[in-house]
Parts: C-alpha cells; sequence; structure tokens
C-alpha cells in the first residue's frame, strides 16, 4: 500500500471534490477502475501484463499497479489435465480512503479476470434499463448497484441478488443512515425488477453452469441526468461514494460465487461469477 502525504495524494488526484468530501465524513471513498491484460504463465505467476490507456492514470495508480501485479500467483489453468498459459482481461478496482492522521491510503481493493469471449454485455438479447425510481430521481439519489443473477441455461435470469450498493456522493453531504438505506433499497428494487426480465447470453459451454444454472455479476449504474443515464464515467478519473455493505448471497456461501470482488466491473458489462482465474495472493501481493 502507498501512504501519501494529503498535499501530494491531492496533487496527484488533481480533485478537489475529493479534498471536501474526505475531511467531511470518512465514511466517503475514492476509487477508480484500470483495465488491462494480463497473461498467467502455466505455474500460475504472472507472465506479462498491460494497463490501458497509461497515460490516462495518475502515475501513483500506476506505480501501484506495477509493483503490485507481477507478485500476483493464480490457481493453475488446465486443459486436458495439464497446466497451460492463460490470458484474459482484467478489471482492478482501485480505492483512495481518507485515515484519521490526514493521509491517504492507496490499494487495490478488488479484480475480475475475463476469459469468456461469448458472455458480453453487447451480446444480450434483451436488455431493458431500470426505471429510474420517482423519489430518487427527486432525493437526487444517484448510485451503482451490483447483482449477483442466477440465469437458466435459456438465458432467463430466474433469480437475482443485489450485492451491494453505492451510493454517489452529494454535495451538502450524506443524509442519516436510515435514509441512506432506504435509497440502497429503492436503486437495488429497481435493478432487481429489470434484471428479472432480462434474457442472458449463454456461456461459449456447459462446463458454466452449476446444477443447471450459470451465475452473472452485473453492474447497474444511476444518474441524475437530463437521460437518466448514467454517462459513461472518464477513464482515470476519481469517483466519489459511500460504500454499502456487502451482503451475503443466500444461494451458495462456500463456492468461488461467493468470493469474487463484487465492484471490480465496468458498466454495461456481466461477468460469470464462478469462472475466469482465480487468484489465490492478496491483491497487495503475497
Amino acid at each position: 500500500m502507498n501512504r501519501l502525504t494529503s498535499w501530494l495524494f491531492l496533487a496527484v488526484l488533481s480533485c478537489t471534490a475529493l479534498t471536501a468530501a474526505a475531511s467531511s465524513q470518512k465514511q466517503f471513498q475514492a476509487s477508480m477502475l484500470v483495465t488491462g491484460s494480463i497473461i498467467v504463465a502455466p505455474d500460475g505467476t504472472v507472465r506479462s501484463f498491460t494497463l490501458d490507456q497509461t497515460s490516462k492514470l495518475p502515475s501513483a495508480v500506476v506505480d501501484l499497479m506495477n509493483k503490485g501485479v507481477p507478485s500476483w500467483r493464480f490457481a493453475p489453468t488446465k486443459r486436458d489435465g495439464q497446466p497451460v498459459a492463460a490470458a484474459a482481461k482484467m478489471n482492478v478496482r482501485v480505492i483512495a480512503q481518507p485515515q484519521d492522521n490526514g493521509n491517504y491510503v492507496l490499494r487495490m481493493s478488488g479484480a475480475q479476470f475475463d476469459q469468456n469471449t461469448n458472455a458480453k454485455g453487447s451480446l444480450y438479447a434483451n436488455r431493458i434499463p431500470p426505471t429510474y425510481p420517482a423519489s430518487a430521481i427527486r432525493d437526487r439519489v444517484a448510485g451503482s448497484v451490483y447483482l449477483l443473477v442466477r440465469v437458466n441455461k435459456q438465458g432467463q435470469a430466474v433469480d437475482a441478488f443485489a450485492e451491494q450498493v453505492n451510493l454517489d456522493a452529494q454535495p451538502g453531504g450524506m443524509p442519516s443512515e436510515s435514509t441512506m438505506k432506504r435509497w440502497r433499497s429503492l436503486l437495488a428494487n429497481a435493478s432487481l425488477d429489470a434484471v428479472r426480465k432480462w434474457t442472458f447470453p449463454t456461456p461459449g459451454s456447459n462446463d458454466h453452469s452449476m446444477d443447471g444454472y450459470w451465475y452473472a455479476r452485473v453492474p447497474i449504474n444511476f444518474s441524475i441526468a437530463d437521460s437518466l443515464e448514467r454517462p459513461t464515467p472518464e477513464y482515470g478519473k476519481w469517483d466519489i461514494y459511500v460504500p454499502g455493505p456487502v451482503e451475503q448471497n443466500p444461494w451458495d456461501s462456500q463456492s468461488r460465487i461467493a468470493d469474487r470482488d463484487i465492484d471490480a466491473l465496468p458498466d454495461g458489462s456481466i461477468s460469470l461469477a464462478d469462472q475466469g482465474l482465480h487468484l489465490v495472493t492478496p491483491l497487495g501481493g503475497s
């Protein structure tokens, strides 16, 4: 982890909004999603990796990734029983969290590794956006909902669960915990109502199914705008929000669908929750 003094970190971020949020309430958190690709050797070590658009990333974030990623180790990928090299796209959530002493901690908080080329957001057979709750619009509530969806072999969403809801920071500060809980429920319920009507692309292999189902993680973003559709966040910029609690999924608390990093997905994407490269060391290194 990098511990940066307040003035140095703010110079790197160039984000005055972060200063205001951090100084008013420690519950605020700033993060960005860093994307790239990775190649893992047959023994599970990192052979190589690249970051997308490094010129748009703060230098402190690039340094963090360059120091941390080479020390990762993955469970070996096997083909016909033999370990093989594996390539994947990677999404890494980097957060900047204010500390009591006025400094900040910069660290990787979650990662997703996508080896599946068939389940892409653009291939949804039916994906009607959720309806923005009227009371949420009135209260200027925005945020991100992270869903775990159980899908049958026909691509139908048979069940869904909101694992986490993060609320975007509001200029005047955040309300009480009870109000934020109500806001999270509004966004979660709107997302669940929509996703249960979606038709998903089916994975390219039956190996992805578990008891006739497969599991997908889906991020849904809400933002107050003229179109009621959140614009794509500019790559390399910090989002400021209040992270919500991570809820335990009701289906399976033991398998890999329970422990993958929930918020490391870009908007409009889907990820097979029980598949992909499996990181066995901490994100910050072994």
